[in-house]
């Protein structure tokens, strides 16, 4: 537990009207109402003993059997497939066939037009339908063509491949391919910005994906420790909600909520992160644990003179251990109030949304969830 005190002050939001006042943040949403919104066990029969005299077999040859028996099985078993699946999967392999044959006769005809939509379109759909047969590295192949495809003829920033994005990272994620799938969640957004005013909701939505990618990467440590992922995530939330500040709020209260509600869900996983580091990561370099001191005191002799006697100590220097605790607690205390402004600052603009009511919901229902987990870490930690 890391000493000293963090100031967890927070805002008590009722009506409308906030007090400043010294409690959990559960009590900071109050008069709302937050909606809240197989295993399979199975065995492998055990190969029946094989007499040891059978045709003359060792021991060792005898158990090598009857492991490869029991391999065999296990390797033979079938989950039975619905008459519905069945019916997809015959349904896709024939897809399969027809999209290749249609993709070589339009590269027959193509000639120098090798990048015409309807190619393009070809790969696309070649593309769905082996991540339906689970063949993702295919489908990943025949996406990246219909990608380059759309780049060559309508250019690097053409919104027209956010559909091919979208696919590759999807088949990135099947495939387990976490950096693959962190380098398109990334060029979705890119191209989105790009594409797109701030506030649309086409940029909004692609901000979002990337920012949910970049929760789970981080809660299930998923990319390199180097890369960086929750801090990147939070600077382009920062950078989105700057931007939009700067242009009228009319229309776009829903916007600037989510955009709040996604920088302070990131900050939640960020402040566990701080408080999981070590002392060590905030120790200034080339400050020593002790110093040497040198202590007197005098002494009466045999003979009943007094001399003064010298030594040299080693003494523990406080701020080797201060300094570093001290820093932490200010950089998690500093990340606790940004979640909270971010949480009050989403509240008040979800007050005066009377139009979308429903999304306006589903944002409280959010809202209440991160408040949750506010409460969860400033209680574990005793903050």
């Amino acid at each position: 537990m890391l000493s000293g005190m963090v100031n967890t002050t927070v805002m008590k939001i009722s009506s409308g009207v906030q007090d400043k006042y010294s409690a959990p943040l559960n009590s900071v949403i109050t008069g709302l109402c937050l909606l809240t919104l197989i295993s399979l066990s199975f065995a492998l029969n055990a190969a029946e003993n094989i007499a040891e005299n059978d045709t003359g077999k060792t021991t060792q040859e005898t158990a090598e059997k009857s492991e490869d028996i029991s391999n065999s099985s296990e390797s033979e078993t079938m989950v039975p497939l619905s008459p519905e699946q069945q019916e997809k999967i015959l349904q896709a392999m024939a897809n399969r066939e027809q999209y290749t044959q249609l993709i070589n006769q339009l590269e027959l005809e193509a000639g120098a037009d090798a990048y015409r939509p309807a190619l393009s379109q070809a790969y696309m759909d070649l593309g769905l339908t082996l991540q339906t047969l689970e063949q993702h590295d295919e489908a990943a192949e025949a996406f990246d063509k219909a990608l380059q495809s759309v780049r060559i003829s309508d250019g690097l920033n053409s919104p027209l491949q956010l559909p091919m994005l979208q696919e590759l990272y999807n088949s990135n994620l099947a495939n387990a391919d976490w950096e693959g799938a962190d380098v398109y969640a990334h060029l979705m957004y890119y191209v989105a910005r790009k594409s797109f005013a701030a506030g649309d909701e086409r940029r909004l939505a692609a901000l979002q994906q990337m920012g949910t990618w970049k929760l789970k990467a981080e809660s299930e440590n998923l990319l390199s420790e180097y890369s960086n992922a929750l801090g990147s995530a939070i600077e382009t939330y920062e950078q989105e909600i700057e931007l939009l500040q700067s242009m009228p709020l009319e229309g776009n209260n829903l916007t600037m909520a989510t955009l709040y509600l996604g920088e302070a869900r990131l900050k939640m996983i960020l402040a566990q992160q701080i408080y999981d580091r070590p002392l060590t990561e905030y120790q200034t370099p080339g400050r020593e644990r002790s110093t040497t001191t040198t202590r007197c005191f005098f002494v009466r002799l045999a003979n009943g003179s007094v001399t003064q006697m010298c030594e040299t100590i080693e003494v523990p220097q406080l701020d080797f251990y201060t300094v570093p605790n001290d820093m932490k607690l200010r950089e998690i205390s500093g990340n606790l109030k940004d979640i909270r402004e971010a949480l009050v600052k989403a509240f008040t603009l979800l007050q005066i949304e009377m139009e979308q009511v429903e999304k306006r919901d589903e944002l409280l229902a959010e809202m209440n969830q991160i408040t949750e987990s506010y409460n969860t870490f400033v209680t574990e930690h005793s903050m």
